[in-house]
């Protein structure tokens, strides 16, 4: 799933000052190239901490509604005399990539293979994760 939200970049000294109003959040990179790949891990790290704790993602809002939102600021930055982009992640690369709990499951086996499988000292939940990953790769 991709998502794209609305976002405010402003050079401000020797940095580019970075606001996603949707999210509330603010970020800064060095370069205006910069900024666009930390405001990418800004949304993507905020979306899976929301999706983590079961809270709501918002909708991405429109222009005149992000403008309103980065006004918010304006007695420390008013953002919303920035430049206005869209910024985009792709959600399921971003959770492959930086979202590596572990989590417990528990699988149903045949008795038989649970025996031999501890008898051959086999990993069952790498040989799990093994599958899964070739798997899930051939869907993609």
């Amino acid at each position: 799933m991709v998502v794209l939200y609305p976002t405010f970049l402003c050079k401000d000294g020797k940095y580019y000052l970075v606001s996603v109003p949707d999210l509330d959040s603010h970020t800064q990179g060095k370069s205006m190239e910069d900024a666009v790949v930390m405001a990418r891990d800004l949304i993507g790290n905020d979306l899976l901490e929301r999706e983590k704790h079961g809270l709501a993602i918002p909708e991405p809002s429109n222009y005149e509604e992000a403008s309103k939102k980065a006004k918010k600021y304006e007695d420390i930055y008013d953002f919303s005399k920035g430049l206005f982009t869209l910024v985009d992640v792709d959600m399921d690369e971003f959770r492959r990539k930086y979202d590596n709990r572990t989590v417990r499951r528990n699988v149903t086996l045949p008795s038989w293979m649970d025996y031999e499988a501890k008898k051959q000292n086999i990993n069952v939940s790498g040989i799990l994760q093994e599958a899964l990953a070739k798997i899930l790769k051939a869907t993609k």
